[in-house]
């Protein structure tokens, strides 16, 4: 078998180039086509990144809002406690010291008024006593109480022998309270 070649050198350089130009553009193609996939991929994983950045946005501001909601119902607690302290820390129980009045005055002595004051730790006891003896009596039981630093009852007060209307000034030990 004989070969014989009837195509002229430009004509052969010409094919040569037209294949290899058509292989470039196979691959250019292909190049193409697996770029827009990617793209297309690319795009999707994107949308899909931004509505999970979206969603974890949206959880993320509604733990925020539900810890403020917490962090100011406990400060609300809290200054509640610290006016409930407080309070606490002024009360002083009277009732234990109005019981032992009670036994210490009898029945001839009758209180009208008691004033507490806690700033100036005194307490001034106002009534009327029957006689000048149970006065006197009720004044040593209060000396002897333990709740008092002094008493001070007026001289005007020891002059009426019957009937006194009196007033009882006491320096109080507010630790007894």
């Amino acid at each position: 078998m004989i070969k014989l070649n009837l195509v002229s050198e430009n004509l052969k350089k010409e094919i040569k180039l037209r294949r290899v130009y058509g292989i470039i553009k196979k691959i250019a193609f292909i190049f193409l086509f697996i770029t827009i996939i990617y793209a297309v991929a690319l795009l999707f994983s994107s949308m899909l990144i931004a509505n999970s950045f979206e969603e974890t946005v949206s959880q993320t501001t509604l733990i925020t809002k539900n810890a403020q909601n917490y962090n100011n119902l406990i400060r609300d607690i809290n200054s509640r406690l610290s006016s409930i302290s407080e309070a606490q820390k002024s009360f002083i129980r009277l009732s234990c010291f109005l019981k032992d009045l009670k036994t210490y005055s009898g029945s001839n002595i009758l209180l009208d008024q008691i004033t507490f004051n806690r700033e100036k730790s005194s307490v001034v006891m106002r009534g009327r006593s029957k006689t000048r003896d149970e006065l006197l009596n009720f004044k040593e039981k209060l000396d002897k109480s333990g709740f008092f630093l002094a008493t001070d009852l007026p001289l005007k007060n020891l002059l009426i022998r019957e009937d006194i209307e009196f007033e009882i000034t006491a320096s109080v030990i507010l630790e007894k309270f």
